[in-house]
């Protein structure tokens, strides 16, 4: 570009940036007037305050130039300072840059000098903010950056925000994202892109700590080709992997910049690294420029969508891990596997000093390395730093603290070698972040034997309102502890978070300053929760205490972390306000035909062979005419209450073949029966095998399989239905769209499931559509249908679509689809008080229970949990079985009870009294007793459920017993008519059993 275009694009640039100060102004309602301003530099926008003072001067550059760049920022500083502006503002049009006119004229620090940037429009020439679009983002920039300027203004100059820390991520990631903006956005190239950025970065924190071995990252001043651009970065970089620098990658020409996109490629990249050696890394301290390198990861890691552990989840992994050690060793060995990838091992040696741990990270390619590198931002195979081990084959000796991190499933093997072959000192100590799904899922069940079978498990930590992983993919904290045969087992602490870290202890975004004072509070936070050894339940934490053996016998670990309280508040909440499916409709299955290929043609069967209207049509009540469609398949609904997608016609034909006669239908009859369908078991049951009852019509079918996703629908086109379907007629048919929207909605969903009998829960039978829960008439009267009108008439989707998750895990308020979390909070929220805690289990369970079924299990440790708690019952391993243990082996009996028994019963005989047990309708056998009072304690027992009964044989300790036995079981089964007041009729019972047997066990 010649000097007398640019300069005509430079004076277009003030020009427009001059009416956007203006819109901005006008559009803020803003008391601050803008004016005109021509001096030798050229014509500036000068903004005033109310009382007439300058505040601000703003100025343009080209689209294509940096606002950070010096050269236009001293300039405008210059004008700043003649017309005593204490700010000064320069926009590219893609970003708005407010400037400290004193700061910059004493060239104080960049996070001194900047006031902050605001993001501008995507603007690749001048001719862009034509587009209106375009032009309201850069309005919209600095009408926030000159509002932003009445706060700063009234701020001393002590207030301001000085973190270099936060500035130097901040900065690094804007420009981040300005090289991805600039390839397709793909995948590859994305990656490609930031690979290129996290290198630049490496080298620029390697050389600063090797200046001696390494050139200084330079790109001459008007390079004007990417192309060169990257080739001068790649000659860099492999100049850096000859010297040994093996973490750079061997090129970086693979990013594919578009045509258009070239200008702002060739001003970021010159940004980058003009920006990173102006900066000066090392004027941060260890811990902050960690802290900064790691925003700049994690973010990374959230395009890329990498899941990583949060420095406060490691943070408290760590300390817990010490917490639960003998003694600490001196020279802490440290191995570290994963894509946290140094972030623990940097974490340990800022926490326990600089010559405490021998820390190294498994990084067995570049990309890792390089990961490596900027963990510990530039120190690499020092003594007291990080160090890289490319093959674990080999130990020097054994590990005294191994972290491992993984959020894939398919890492579940390597996971399972690693626990079993892994050299761990006496004492090790094992850190794993797993998905939570490694505590239940049946694929982890190998891992979770090797765990067992070796280490003691000491922490097992999820934390509820805050992820412990970055973005959040549902991980959870296990640290265990290797096993000696000399050592006593301890118990495992299962640990839930119901709060925020920041409840608990200063967050790593905190000062430095208060650092030691956050591992403190820390390892206090860390005591409290391992206080007790009866554990917690409380508003800020579940903490169960379990025994090993326990966790050995166990399959699954899930009960142990999710809050007891939680299914029986919600129970407690909902339960008042829901009547059964069958108090508002009959519920039936469909029909069965027995021949669907003969009574059901599609619309081009009918057409073929020219069936008679008056058999596949029938008049309704108001005299309309209407086709007998007929519902057989899943793929029929997908929507609430629109209209069926079904094809197919019933045939409904009367039981004289005479009527037919020289019809077409009956020709269709007589193919069938030369085909022989008429001997069919499932029609011969009829005395006319082609004669159907007219069946009735149902407001409502539900499909009885739902493969992958929960719909209802309304069957406004008067469908008949097969018996792939529940149909619901309802009482009242003006209830109909209220009741389909509320068995929907996902709290419906979750409470079906909650009262569910079966085992399948992917199939639905008549029976869970007769106790499907619906609320009481008031609520259904108050659902605005209007308001949800887009949910209801839009297709529905798989439930991990409309959820926003692929598993429970990861599901929240936040990933729930917008009009489905309309309907939810109106429900949840407004309807039922439910908690944002509750309304995530609602969203967990729904979606576990969906192919998991375990909700009589949870629904037990539910009520056993309100029976302790609320009802002061205590189980009888706490009271009664102590009290059986301290007796001689001599003084006491046990006695093993089949698990079929269904009833005792306490009779005398001429030789003494016995206890005969039932099983179903048959007397099974006998228990023969010393006297009545042992005869009714054996039996209150097998009447509970219990399976080993331990029973004293003196006849006082039987007679002291008894009264506390009896008293405990007339309070647990008033206790229980309370609590399960809610649960359907023929639930109650199991639930019950289950409830029974886990006090008595």
């Amino acid at each position: 570009m010649d000097n007398g275009s640019n300069l005509r694009s430079i004076l277009d640039a003030r020009a427009l940036v001059a009416t956007c100060v203006q819109d901005a102004l006008e559009r803020g309602n803003s008391t601050m007037r803008a004016e005109h301003y021509t001096s030798v530099e050229g014509a500036f926008t000068v903004v005033h305050d109310e009382a007439g003072r300058v505040l601000a001067v703003v100025d343009a550059v080209l689209p294509a130039e940096s606002p950070f760049d010096e050269v236009p920022r001293d300039r405008l500083r210059n004008v700043a300072a003649r017309l005593d502006a204490p700010f000064f503002l320069l926009t590219n049009f893609r970003r708005v840059v407010t400037y400290r006119t004193a700061a910059v004229t004493e060239r104080k620090p960049d996070e001194e000098q900047i006031v902050g940037w605001q993001q501008g429009g995507d603007v690749q020439s001048l001719d862009d903010l034509r587009v209106a679009a375009t032009s309201v983002n850069v309005t919209t920039a600095l009408k926030h950056a000159l509002a932003w300027l009445t706060i700063e203004v009234s701020l001393d100059a002590a207030h301001h925000v000085r973190d270099a820390a936060a500035f130097f991520a901040e900065r690094i990631t804007s420009l981040f994202d300005d090289m991805v903006a600039c390839t397709d956005g793909g995948t590859q190239q994305r990656d490609a892109a930031l690979r290129l950025g996290t290198s630049i970065l490496a080298y620029v924190l390697v050389q600063l700590r090797t200046s001696d071995t390494l050139d200084r990252l330079a790109i001459p001043y008007g390079t004007r080709s990417a192309d060169l651009m990257l080739d001068l970065v790649g000659a860099f970089f492999r100049q850096a992997r000859r010297r040994g620098f093996a973490m750079l990658p061997s090129r970086v020409d693979d990013v594919q910049v578009l045509a258009r996109r070239e200008p702002l490629f060739r001003m970021t990249l010159a940004d980058l690294v003009h920006f990173l050696h102006r900066f000066d890394p090392e004027r941060l301290s260890d811990t902050d420029l960690h802290r900064a390198v790691d925003n700049v990861l994690q973010r990374c890691a959230r395009a890329q969508r990498t899941s990583v552990p949060t420095i406060d989840a490691i943070d408290l992994a760590l300390r817990a891990a010490r917490y639960v050690r003998d003694a600490q060793p001196q020279h802490l060995r440290m191995l570290e596997i994963g894509p946290t990838q140094g972030l623990a091992s940097v974490r340990q040696i800022l926490m326990s000093g600089l010559h405490a741990c021998d820390a190294r990270v498994y990084a067995p390619t570049a990309d890792d390395e390089r990961a490596v590198v900027l963990r510990s931002s530039g120190r690499l195979d020092s003594a007291s730093d990080v160090r890289v081990l490319r093959d674990t084959k080999r130990t020097e000796a054994p590990w005294d603290l191994v972290v491992a991190t993984t959020t894939d499933v398919h890492d579940r093997h390597r996971l399972r070698v690693l626990l079993e072959r892994m050299d761990i000192a006496e004492q090790g100590v094992v850190v794993l972040f797993m998905p939570l799904s490694a505590l239940h899922d049946d694929e982890y069940a190998g891992m979770r034997h090797v765990l067992t079978s070796r280490f003691d498990i000491e922490w097992a930590i999820v934390s509820d309102a805050e992820a412990l992983a970055e973005p959040d993919s549902g991980v959870c904290c296990v640290i265990a502890r290797h096993r000696t045969e000399e050592r006593r087992q301890s118990l495992a602490r299962f640990v839930y978070l119901r709060r925020p870290i920041a409840a608990f202890f200063p967050t790593s975004r905190a000062s430095r300053d208060l650092e030691q004072a956050r591992l403190k509070t820390l390892d206090q936070f860390v005591a409290y929760l391992d206080a007790s050894e009866r554990g917690k339940l409380n508003d800020e934490a579940v903490v169960r205490m379990v025994d090993q053996t326990t966790l050995q016998q166990r399959s699954s670990w899930e009960d142990d972390l999710v809050p007891p309280d939680i299914i029986a508040s919600i129970l407690t909440k909902t339960g008042a306000a829901m009547r059964p499916l069958r108090a508002y409709a009959d519920v039936t299955g469909g029909i069965r035909t027995g021949a669907n290929e003969v009574f059901a043609p599609n619309s081009h069967e009918v057409a073929t062979d020219d069936l008679e209207m008056q058999y596949w049509q029938r008049t309704l009540d108001n005299g309309n005419m209407q086709d007998n469609l007929l519902l057989t398949s899943y793929d029929d609904i997908d929507t609430m209450c629109g209209l069926p997608h079904t094809d197919r016609r019933l045939l409904l034909l009367p039981r004289d073949r005479a009527t037919m006669a020289g019809t077409n239908v009956l020709t269709r009859l007589e193919r069938a029966e030369r085909d022989g369908i008429h001997l069919r078991a499932s029609v011969r049951h009829r005395d006319v095998w082609w004669h159907l009852a007219e069946p009735p019509v149902p407001h409502i079918v539900i499909h009885k399989h739902q493969s992958d996703r929960w719909v209802v629908g309304r069957n406004t086109a008067h469908a008949f239905i097969t018996d792939a379907f529940i149909g619901v007629t309802l009482h009242d048919e003006s209830l109909a769209d209220a009741i389909a929207v509320w068995m929907n909605s996902t709290l419906g969903l979750f409470l079906s499931q909650l009262g569910r009998l079966e085992d399948h829960v992917l199939d639905i039978t008549v029976r869970d559509g007769q106790e499907f829960p619906i609320p009481s008439p008031e609520i259904l009267a108050a659902l605005d249908l209007k308001r949800h009108s887009q949910l209801i008439r839009r297709p529905i989707r798989s439930l991990a679509a409309e959820l926003g998750a692929q598993s429970a895990d990861t599901v929240r308020q936040e990933t729930v689809s917008r009009d489905r979390r309309k309907l939810d909070a109106w429900l949840m929220t407004d309807v039922f008080g439910l908690t944002d805690e509750e309304q995530r289990w609602v969203y967990r369970f729904a979606m576990t229970w969906w192919s998991r079924p375990s909700n009589v299990r949870h629904l037990t440790n539910a009520l056993a949990s309100v029976l302790e708690r609320t009802h002061k019952l205590k189980p009888l391993k706490i009271w009664y079985q102590p009290q059986i243990d301290q007796l001689p082996t001599e003084n006491r009996r046990t006695l093993t009870i089949p698990s079929d028994v269904t009833s005792a019963d306490v009779d005398g005989t001429m030789f003494g009294w016995r206890v005969t047990c039932t099983k179903g309708g048959r007397r099974d056998e006998t228990i023969d007793c010393g006297s009545s009072e042992e005869a009714e304690l054996v039996a209150l027992f097998i009447t509970m459920g219990k399976l080993r009964i331990d029973v004293p044989t003196d006849q006082p300790i039987i007679a002291e017993l008894l009264p506390r036995v009896r008293t405990f079981c007339e309070q647990l089964e008033h206790a229980l008519d309370e609590l399960t007041r809610y649960v359907p009729d023929d639930l109650r019972p199991v639930l019950r059993q289950h409830v029974l047997r886990a006090m008595a066990s």
